[in-house]
């Protein structure tokens, strides 16, 4: 590892855990409340995503729950956050894993790409923490933590 780059790690942690804020996605362990949390929050500030957040999990709690939502009711949830494709996607990756994977996240990196909705933004790390996959909304962010090896919360 470059040591430049070590050598921000951990005054950059240090900080993060001074200033951080609290959030409803943070600390989670559940892939699907990950997945969510990251698609809402693309090109969205994160204090408009939180009530959307909270009601969406509210209605829409897991996986199955997803996949079952008519779209009227999708879009009414997801009106306000703008760029509904993100919504249809969700739904259509959701479909997906109740399909494919009897409605559980899947173990490999290129099945998780697969996932309508994917692709550099929303990237998988090649690593896993207690079981459940890390979206890096920006790629920078997700070489930072696979180069430190750091631990992703």
């Amino acid at each position: 590892m470059d040591n430049n780059l070590a050598a921000m790690v951990k005054p950059l942690l240090h900080w993060y855990n001074e200033n951080k804020r609290t959030l409803p996605w943070r600390g989670t362990k559940d892939p699907y409340r990950v997945l969510v949390s990251e698609i809402m929050l693309q090109q969205t500030r994160v204090a408009a995503v939180i009530p959307y957040y909270l009601r969406w999990m509210e209605e829409l709690p897991t996986v199955e729950a997803l996949a079952a939502v008519d779209e009227e009711r999708l879009m009414k949830l997801w009106q306000g956050l703008g760029y509904y494709s993100r919504a249809r996607n969700l739904r259509k990756a959701a479909l997906m894993l109740m399909d494919e994977y009897g409605g559980q996240f899947p173990e490999d990196h290129d099945a998780l790409l697969r996932l309508p909705g994917g692709g550099l933004h929303r990237r998988p790390c090649r690593f896993r923490w207690d079981g459940a996959p890390f979206w890096s909304r920006k790629y920078p962010r997700h070489e930072l933590a696979r180069q430190c090896h750091l631990q992703c919360q």
